[in-house]
């Protein structure tokens, strides 16, 4: 649908206009403070409604202000007053459809309207957020949920990251003997070894002692047996007995044994189980870093999954223009930023995003329309021919490509 008729009175600076356009470029002329603006406006309030009325849209002097606009295939008609008793503004919209569809007026017009088609060049104006969001409104895309989780897995990453850089720096701090057995050294046993070995062999020195003693004693008696000979059976006696007992105790004398070498595992010990220690915790903490790094990993894959599901899903998309696409942090055109784009490419996108917002209502109101040259007017007056669309521009001035020219609040006839 486009303006087919305009019909306004009374608006802001506007007295009474009366217009059927022609072409897909309707150029409003005429000097600052004419009315030119306030014929723009005009078109926003009908179809926008009270979000877009200000507080006081009737002209100074005038009781009663209205706008009709003929789209074809419905007609609208709103008129604004003030009212008698307290002096707030009031207004009433009528939409007439060609066929019926029993819908309040003012949700029909809801369907219709966009703030962007109404003010495409808004678009070049907002930061990149706000032209990101509006992008993903036009293309119906909800990318909340996969960012979402692109932002968590990136946040699980970075932590993983985290935890693998302490771990491994952790690791690197470590003591490695890699010579080290593997099991610590028992010195409490190897203590009790050498100490029954060494009770042994005292208990040898006392037994060879005790040999000597008695060897001193039977030599002392074979001594009083040769002295004494009448003591002689007496004495025979107890040196057989004596005899008996030596031979018994040198058979039973144990071999000598050397402890010097468990001593020396005791004293090795000590410097050994620190390293099979150091071993074992070395084994634990490259077990954490492998286990960390294999965590980076995986969050690097579900990152890289989430943003190629990302780029499939724009991709998948209806742009309105070529050339158009998103990234993560904004609108891009031609794969540049949008707001390094020329003036003339951000012209070009921000039409084409008010035509997709609105493609029922296929009218764009420009109000800095003194800004753009003879070429970006053609480019512009071409988009809405291929679109079968319809484009509003104000320029200062009384240009001859002008549609009408607006001067103290009427169009002004030609001379």
């Amino acid at each position: 649908m486009i303006i087919v008729s305009l019909q306004v009175e009374n608006v802001k600076r506007i007295k009474a206009v009366d217009m059927t356009p022609e072409g897909e470029l309707v150029i409003i002329g005429g000097d600052n403070a004419q009315g030119k603006t306030s014929l723009m406006d005009a078109i926003s309030y009908a179809i926008g409604g009270k979000k877009l009325i200000p507080a006081k849209p009737i002209r100074d002097g005038a009781k009663k202000a209205s706008v009709r606009i003929d789209l074809g295939e419905l007609k609208i008609e709103r008129t604004f007053w003030f009212n008698s008793k307290d002096g707030s503004l009031e207004s009433k919209v009528v939409v007439t459809e060609a066929e019926p569809s029993g819908r309040p007026p003012q949700e029909i017009l809801d369907a219709l309207f966009s703030s962007l088609s109404f003010d495409p060049l808004a678009f070049s104006r907002m930061d990149k957020a706000h032209q990101l969001v509006t992008a993903k409104e036009v293309l119906g895309l909800d990318l909340d949920l996969i960012e979402n989780e692109i932002t968590g897995v990136f946040e699980l990453r970075k932590s993983l990251k985290q935890t693998f850089q302490a771990e491994d720096a952790r690791l690197r701090s470590l003591e490695h003997y890699p010579d080290a057995p593997k099991e610590e050294i028992d010195v409490a046993a190897l203590t009790a070894k050498a100490r029954e070995i060494d009770t042994t062999n005292r208990d040898r020195e006392d037994i060879i002692r005790d040999v000597e003693n008695d060897k001193s004693k039977l030599a002392a008696a074979e001594a009083e047996l040769k002295a004494v000979r009448e003591r002689a059976k007496e004495l025979e006696a107890g040196m057989k007995k004596l005899s008996a007992v030596v031979a018994t105790a040198e058979k039973n004398i144990p071999e000598e044994q050397d402890s010097s070498g468990v001593w020396e595992q005791i004293n090795k010990a000590g410097t050994v189980n620190q390293h099979v220690k150091a071993n074992a915790a070395y084994a634990k903490q490259e077990a954490l870093v492998k286990e960390s790094a294999h965590q980076v990993e995986v969050a690097e894959a579900t990152l890289e999954g989430k943003r190629e599901a990302r780029i499939a899903m724009i991709e998948s998309a209806e742009f309105p223009i070529e050339g158009l696409s998103l990234d993560a942090n904004g609108v891009l055109y031609n794969e540049i930023p949008f707001e390094q784009a020329s003036s003339a490419e951000q012209l070009r996108v921000s039409v084409a995003m008010g035509f997709a917002m609105n493609p029922n209502l296929k009218v764009i109101l420009i109000r800095d329309g003194s800004l753009l040259d003879d070429a970006n007017l053609e480019m512009i007056r071409e988009m809405a021919k291929e679109a079968d669309a319809q484009i509003w521009a104000e320029c200062v001035g009384k240009d001859k490509q002008a549609s009408v020219i607006i001067e103290d609040g009427m169009i002004k006839e030609a001379s």
